[in-house]
């Protein structure tokens, strides 16, 4: 069943000193939500990720904390229920609401993209870490159980490998009976063809100290990067070696295996984003920009705005930096990659919050990073705040969706300056899936003026955590008047299986322009029209407006937060 959303329509007018236009800070569409109050309240989009058919998947992670009045976890109703999830559909301009159908909790899970379009989702809370886990199919819109992992997960985290099989990390397994010295120390991996977890062990050093939502993502030397980020301090997430979460570690998922690099230049990073650049050919070398937070295990701090730039070679040795820093601090924003090789960083609190939900001042100017020349620029702000509870993500129209705040339903679209900087360019074809190091073509009217051609994989944001997010441009050549060939990643190392946007950028002389993304498949040829989910001419989605109310006045909640698994 679809539902509509509230009534009214526009765009934020840009607002910054100075005069600034949207071509230079870009343009909020008004706060939107679902209308009505559907069974069970509606979701504020804690989780969400992008279907290879261009819908959003989102649930709220807050277990019977549907239309609650007040920042917290506690449960509104004479017992909890499931939390809820919706599917969001932006493609025809106008936003609409449809129910998965959907059996058992996705409280607290983490997500992840499968390569074959599913999305899986691992772990959770009922008094305890879950050991379950839960597929949901794009083509039935329906959620169904999959294996069990072997161990309970509370704030676990997911990362594909270079095989497209995805890695758990981490998690609590008991949160409020029998606490444990430390977190879930051990990995396992999904099997998707044969619907199984294999557990990683080969002895102690097949276990490594983590925090709760490690920050992990897959190295250019085929192991897992932990980057000594994550969510540190919690009453139940404590370990006997808790320092070692401010060292830096691999995983090598061959010979299942952690090893210390060294110890991070800032020591642990609670509440910080951590995302790796665009990787350029030959994909030897990646470098992941970590900002915000607060610096050590205490909760309560202030928000820093500092950032810190690691690279990593194939090789596996890893080279530090200070980059610039953050106009405002932030603990626990979100990031997005961006087409043209930036990183936005949007929403947030000026402190660490978790122990009493709502007090954080919200973050509501976005900033932009440039790594050429290693600085962020404040861009137009948003209206709601966007603090713990909230997510963002990229669209296939290159635009940035932002929703959630506990128990806020509404959602904020944000058009980039790169929207206005004059027509966009446009790709009549390119086929629906590429083999590694395969050369294909795309057919576009503007050849002679892309400037590169990019692949960004589908983004699945959880608590402000997408560790799978990367981008890559790829060496291309002009073939035709109206063609270029472009050459495919190399390996699953450089980009792991499964669905990725394919985007030309055209120049300019403001910057690049992006063209509306096609899905393509990479690690698989399939010579069939690749699915462009927006038209190119698109504009922001409108038609509602959640209004502009006051913020909520701050509520605390000491340690109930918690309890009932909303941290």
């Amino acid at each position: 069943m679809l539902s509509t959303l509230v009534a009214g329509a526009g765009d934020v007018p840009a607002r910054a000193s100075g005069g600034q236009g949207p071509d230079t800070i870009g343009q909020w569409t008004l706060p939107f939500e679902e209308a009505g109050a559907a069974s069970g309240g509606r979701p504020t989009a804690v989780q969400t990720a992008v279907l290879a058919d261009g819908r959003v998947l989102y649930f709220n992670g807050l277990e019977s904390g549907e239309s609650a009045q007040k920042p917290s976890a506690v449960p509104v109703g004479a017992a909890p229920r499931d939390s809820q999830a919706r599917l969001l559909d932006l493609r025809s301009g106008a936003p609409q609401w449809s129910a998965p159908a959907k059996d058992g909790d996705l409280f607290c899970t983490d997500i992840t993209v499968l390569p074959n379009g599913k999305l899986l989702m691992a772990g959770g809370l009922e008094a305890e870490g879950l050991r379950n886990s839960w597929l949901f199919d794009p083509e039935t819109n329906g959620v169904e159980a999959a294996a069990p992992m072997k161990y309970g997960r509370w704030y676990p985290h997911l990362v594909i490998g270079p095989d497209g099989n995805p890695t758990v990390f981490g998690g609590v397994a008991q949160l409020v009976t029998d606490p444990q010295t430390g977190n879930v120390r051990r990995t396992e991996t999904y099997r998707a063809d044969a619907n199984t977890w294999d557990e990683n062990y080969a002895g102690p050093q097949s276990e490594a100290t983590l925090p709760l939502q490690p920050r992990i993502v897959l190295a250019p030397n085929g192991q897992f990067f932990y980057a000594a980020a994550g969510e540190m301090g919690g009453p139940f997430g404590h370990a006997v070696d808790e320092a070692m979460t401010g060292f830096f570690q691999f995983f090598d998922p061959k010979t299942k295996a952690w090893t210390v690099s060294g110890a991070a230049p800032y020591g642990p990073r609670s509440g910080a984003f951590v995302v790796p650049l665009t990787l350029v050919p030959p994909y030897d070398r990646m470098t992941l920009v970590t900002w915000g937070g607060v610096l050590g295990p205490t909760p309560g701090q202030p928000a820093n705005p500092l950032t810190a730039l690691t690279t990593i070679d194939g090789n596996g040795n890893v080279t530090n930096r200070n980059g610039g820093s953050l106009n405002h601090a932030r603990w626990h924003s979100s990031g997005v990659l961006l087409p043209d090789g930036q990183v936005l960083a949007v929403g947030g609190t000026d402190k660490d919050d978790a122990f009493s939900p709502g007090l954080g001042g919200p973050v509501t100017t976005p900033e932009l990073y440039d790594p050429t020349t290693d600085t962020w620029t404040p861009v137009a702000p948003h209206i709601r705040a966007r603090g713990y509870h909230s997510s963002a993500l990229l669209l296939p129209d290159l635009r940035v969706l932002l929703g959630g705040n506990d128990n806020d339903p509404s959602f904020e679209i944000w058009s980039p300056p790169y929207l206005f900087r004059g027509p966009r360019p446009t790709v009549v074809r390119v086929q629906r899936g590429v083999g590694y190091g395969e050369t294909f073509n795309l057919t576009t009217p503007d050849a002679g003026l892309i400037e590169s051609v990019v692949l960004l994989r589908t983004p699945s944001p959880e608590h402000a955590n997408d560790s799978d997010q990367r981008a890559l441009r790829l060496e291309f050549s002009r073939t035709g008047p109206h063609t270029l060939t472009a050459t495919a990643p190399p390996s699953g190392t450089v980009a792991p299986p499964g669905t990725y946007y394919l985007v030309v950028n055209k120049k300019s002389l403001q910057g690049p322009i992006p063209s509306v993304a096609h899905m393509v498949d990479v690690g698989r040829t399939d010579l069939a029209d690749a699915p462009q989910p927006f038209p190119d001419d698109a504009p922001a989605p409108s038609g509602g407006s959640a209004g502009n109310p006051s913020p909520p006045a701050p509520v605390a909640i000491p340690q109930r937060r918690w309890l009932f698994g909303a941290r």
